[in-house]
């Protein structure tokens, strides 16, 4: 059959669908805050689903109040046995709008000394689309990985002297319930009796990849021979033992199904020479090629090779000391390392990284004194600042594509620290830190202030804006806030977050009118959105026959659909589909005698014959006069029409002479379950469903049909002769 599919009405198709990229706006913000002096809190990473919804992570002392409209809930955090608070994982999700859903807390359960200066961290923090939310950290003692009335405890290291951790990956649901968790532990060793010793394991990073798996990374501490390193203990069980006579802090990068949290691949950094290690980060470049990314620091001459491959020695600027520098490094996907870049200074400390679409790599890092910055080529940038920190962009050979020395130029700043760094899907740059700063710059003494900020570059490293979180003009002494985090989403919308004590201050200091922030607790740390100003809309009302497709789905039923499209880091934009659909019952051509008619009423008809329109035949019958191929395209008033099928005359002075059409009986029509057909002569016969479908058939002079197993509805009565020639069609509509 032909179908015409007629659209009445399309507005606001001017509006392109992919929006442009545009800066970000205040929209909201929320505040937490302390109960009490004793309370000490960070937000220290935020991350966003594909509806929006956000999430946050951190960790607490004592009682802290958390906010997000009026579902507001206080949270009050374990103390130990001599009154002194320590730390607790907090985890809250808010709706697009900064309601609090929910919030959790995977809590320690037990509490020495020594767990005060090991705080447990939250360094690995990954949610997808959907709304899944992997966790990871490293914790002292023993905690408690779900959040609901159950218990899933894991312990750490125990009579050891040091403060070594243990780690943990754990999967939660959108709403925060505990899908699976592992542990990474390693055994305790006497040292010297009666003490003993543990490797401490430390989780630094995490990142989903786009083949749907989880790259996890970081370094044990001190680990040496007779240490064992355990993955899922009493599940997996999947063990590392080390051999090494020398203690050595050992990167790693694990791979993890993100479904159920089996370890796929595990990988060590040799560790040998002279040097160490702190601190190591690892991301794909993409996860087709297996490359990845690693973003490290090493003091002296130390070997970053992976087991088993040849030996890659780097070195620090000071060679033979424990003054540590930060470098990065590719690996093919075999282990091998490509090349590697040390930011040698008298110390520098890597901070962050993101790779982009291109498999360049943006970085962020802090140095003391002064720092070079030196690539494989013949790049070489020296600078000299007390307490100062870098942002750049290497290209995937390892040369450097752009770098920038943040610097406000206020002379009272001073002193510079990094918190994390961000990118959006057109590869610009956000970073997140703090400035502090002298009132008297050149005083001996002189009252400090500390202000957070976040900056903007744009992909080829040239400057876009700053966000500053404090008062410049006048300087406020002892003002304090303190930056902890910035995330952009896949919609270009910006999230921030610090820490602030003391005054009052503007969040949206890039607008005209400020929204003014101000502390009322001891400690109080805000979560604030900018989102897009001119997020685009289309309507779309459309009238259609029948299924109507779109985005290659197909819409039977009228109502209104929402589609919600995420711009490649631009504003996003929203279509609105209001559909109506009309239906048209596929007309059926009948036969008495030489007249054609069809099964059901229209509003309007034309018959056709071999294809063609004929002229005049507008009515709902029409008299054959020759052979051919007859159809008839029936409408309605709405605007729908249909073709029926051919229906082929070959003889039409046949149907004539047979008269036989007039003598056959159908009754009763309409029929409650049971139709008759009596005829002078045996006839064929098919019943036919409105969708063409041959549901029964039969031959004989007298018949009975049965319907009942049918459901209510109209039906077709094919009947012909012996010879198959077709007598006459008759609709025929069964009630029950």
């Amino acid at each position: 059959m032909l179908r015409r599919i007629c659209i009445l009405s399309v507005l606001g198709l001017a509006g392109s669908l992919t929006a442009k990229a545009q800066e970000q706006v205040y929209d909201w913000s929320i505040k937490h805050k302390a109960q009490r002096s004793a309370s000490l809190f960070s937000v220290q990473h935020i991350k966003t689903d594909k509806a929006g919804n956000v999430y946050t992570i951190g960790t607490f002392t004592d009682s802290i109040h958390i906010g997000g409209g009026s579902s507001t809930e206080l949270l009050v955090g374990a103390q130990a046995g001599n009154g002194t608070g320590q730390y607790d994982y907090y985890l809250t999700k808010q709706d697009v709008d900064s309601n609090l859903v929910w919030i959790k807390r995977i809590n320690k359960r037990s509490f020495r000394f020594n767990d005060i200066y090991a705080q447990p961290l939250a360094e690995g923090f990954e949610v997808d689309d959907n709304g899944n939310i992997f966790v990871g950290g490293s914790f002292p003692g023993t905690i408690d990985v779900d959040p609901g009335t159950d218990s899933l405890l894991f312990s750490g290291p125990v009579n050891v002297l040091g403060n070594a951790k243990s780690g943990f990956v754990a999967r939660y649901n959108t709403d925060g319930e505990l899908t699976w968790a592992k542990q990474i532990a390693t055994n305790t060793v006497l040292w010297f009796a009666p003490y003993y010793r543990a490797a401490s394991v430390n989780v630094n990073h995490f990142k989903l990849g786009d083949n749907g798996k989880l790259y996890v990374s970081g370094y044990l501490l001190e680990a040496t021979a007779g240490d064992t390193l355990t993955y899922d203990p009493g599940g997996q069980n999947y063990q590392k033992v080390f051999t090494n006579t020398v203690a050595k802090n050992r990167g790693y990068w694990a791979v993890i199904d993100t479904a159920d949290g089996t370890l796929e691949n595990m990988k060590f950094v040799k560790g040998q020479q002279s040097g160490n290690m702190l601190r190591f980060k690892a991301t794909p470049v993409n996860a087709a090629n297996g490359d990845m990314y690693v973003f490290g620091q090493i003091s002296d001459t130390f070997d970053i090779a992976l087991e088993g491959q040849v030996p890659y020695p780097v070195n620090t600027l000071v060679t033979g000391s424990l003054n540590y520098n930060a470098y990065i490094a590719r690996y093919d996907s075999a282990g091998a390392v490509i090349w590697a870049n040390v930011m040698k200074a008298k110390t520098s400390t890597p901070i962050d990284f993101k790779v982009d679409a291109q498999g360049k790599l943006a970085f962020y890092i802090s140095f003391a004194d002064s720092v070079t910055l030196a690539d494989q080529a013949n790049y070489n940038q020296h600078y000299v600042q007390k307490s100062g920190i870098v942002a750049g962009k290497l290209n995937s050979n390892g040369t450097m594509a752009w770098e920038d020395k943040v610097n406000f130029a206020l002379v009272n700043d001073n002193e510079y620290g990094g918190t994390n760094l961000s990118t959006d899907a057109f590869d610009n740059v956000y970073i997140a830190g703090t400035v502090k700063g002298r009132m008297l710059p050149n005083a001996v003494s002189s009252p400090v202030y500390s202000h957070a900020f976040t900056r903007k570059y744009k992909a080829d490293g040239t400057f876009d804006w700053d966000m500053r979180y404090g008062n410049t003009s006048p300087l406020l002494a002892s003002e304090a806030v303190s930056g902890n985090y910035v995330h952009v989403d896949a919609s270009n919308n910006l999230y921030t977050s610090a820490v602030f004590t003391s005054s009052q201050f503007v969040i949206n200091p890039l607008e005209n009118t400020g929204q003014l922030m101000s502390a009322t607790a001891p400690r109080s740390s805000f979560l604030a959105k900018y989102t897009c100003s001119d997020t685009s809309t289309t309507v779309l009302d459309i009238v259609t026959c029948g299924a109507y497709v779109y985005e290659g789905d197909s819409y039977t039923q009228s109502g209104t659909h929402k589609f919600h499209y995420w711009s490649d880091g631009g504003c996003d934009s929203f279509v609105v589909l209001n559909l109506t659909i009309n239906t048209i019952d596929a007309p059926f051509i009948t036969i008495n005698n030489q007249e054609l008619g069809v099964t059901s009423a229209y509003d309007t008809y034309q018959w056709l014959l071999d294809g063609q329109a004929i002229a005049g035949a507008t009515q709902s019958t029409y008299t054959v006069t020759q052979n051919g191929s007859y159809q008839v395209v029936a409408g309605l008033a709405n605007g729908c029409s249909d073709t029926s099928e051919v229906y082929e005359v070959t003889s039409a002075t046949s149907i004539k002479r047979a008269g036989i059409a007039q003598q056959v009986q159908v009754f009763p029509n309409p029929s409650q379950g049971i139709l008759n057909i009596k005829a002078p002569v045996a006839v064929q016969w098919e019943l036919i469903s409105i969708d063409g479908k041959r549901l029964q058939q039969g031959k004989g002079k007298a018949q009975t049909i049965v319907l009942s197993d049918y459901a209510e509805g109209v039906y077709l009565l094919k009947i012909a002769d012996q010879d198959g020639n077709l007598v006459k069609t008759e609709r025929v509509v069964y009630t029950k």
